[in-house]
């Protein structure tokens, strides 16, 4: 089975754009095991950057720079029969990793 990552952007006013991004599970590393590895890597548990990422970023079109901010919010990851839809074409530990790195 592949990881459905999904997550959403949350602008100033709280208005919300989701998205998702099927990864690899090469390992078959359990949903459990990856939730734990992911929160460990996430600011707050929670936010990341998906530029840093290399995820797709959820702006809305009519982002202003004082009011919005560059942080996307991890919702929840599941098993899917899809297939991978990562542009970077990596496995799902590999975006984890990538989730830790402060941007350069």
């Amino acid at each position: 089975m592949n990881i459905e990552f999904s997550y959403l952007y949350r602008d100033a006013g709280n208005f919300k754009n989701f998205g998702t991004v099927v990864f690899a599970n090469k390992d078959q590393t359990s949903l459990e095991k990856l939730n734990e590895m992911i929160k460990q890597r996430l600011i707050d548990e929670m936010y990341f950057d998906a530029f840093n990422a290399g995820v797709p970023s959820l702006f809305f079109d009519d982002y202003d720079e004082e009011l919005d901010h560059d942080w996307h919010e991890f919702e929840c990851i599941n098993e899917v029969e899809s297939v991978p839809t990562d542009s970077h074409r990596r496995d799902i530990t590999a975006f984890i990793s990538k989730l830790a790195e402060k941007p350069a």
